[in-house]
């Protein structure tokens, strides 16, 4: 089972004030069905063999309710809400406008 790590940095634009969140959690077994007819086994094998997975994979995907862990889960329950995401290498700079 792959394991992951994440950290989640908000900054206050106002203050510049920061608080950070960091949380360890899994990754499903999804990706090795994914990667299995490119002729990968193993996540593994295709993080030695294919370092732009970093890129690739890399980011979060936020629902507005907790997910259970479990390597068999391939999609979040219906009853689970999209609510943000994140990428990679990316900041988000951009302000909130008042309507």
């Amino acid at each position: 089972m792959l394991k992951g790590h994440t950290t989640i940095e908000l900054t206050d634009v106002n203050t510049g004030k920061k608080e950070a969140y960091e949380d360890d959690n899994m990754i499903t077994g999804a990706l090795n069905e994914i990667f299995k007819d490119m002729g990968f086994d193993r996540m593994a094998t295709l993080k030695d063999s294919a370092p732009f997975i970093y890129t690739l994979l890399g980011g979060m995907i936020c629902f507005d309710s907790e997910l259970p862990e479990t390597a068999e889960t391939f999609f979040p329950p219906a009853s689970a809400n999209f609510v943000a995401g994140a990428a990679y290498d990316y900041t988000n700079t951009t302000t909130l406008q008042d309507p």
